[in-house]
């Protein structure tokens, strides 16, 4: 028995065993970098499809309030010819 747990002892320090042991633990930090990694290409290409949305959104934002500007200024001058004909009237019943 004592000859089985040496040779047990012999077969767990061996420099061949540390160095399989070292390469497992190398390959599976290996593995968890490159899928970290991929991790991190995706999530940077995905930004980029949502910073190119966000730029069209913004684009047809802009355009939407100038529209709304030009409407605005419409209404503005409507405003104005409706209280000047409003004065008008005004005029027209005190006479």
């Amino acid at each position: 028995m004592s000859e089985a747990i040496k040779a047990y002892q012999r077969v767990m320090t061996s420099a061949e065993l540390r160095e399989l042991e070292r390469l497992r633990t190398k390959a599976g930090h290996d593995e968890a970098q490159a899928l970290h990694n991929a991790e991190q290409r995706g999530a940077k290409e995905e930004r980029k499809l949502w910073e190119c949305v966000v730029i069209e959104k913004d684009a047809t934002i802009s355009e939407k309030d100038a529209t709304i500007s030009e409407k605005d200024a419409t209404i503005s001058e409507k405003d104005a010819e409706i209280e000047a004909l409003q004065m008008q009237l005004h005029k027209l019943n005190k006479s």
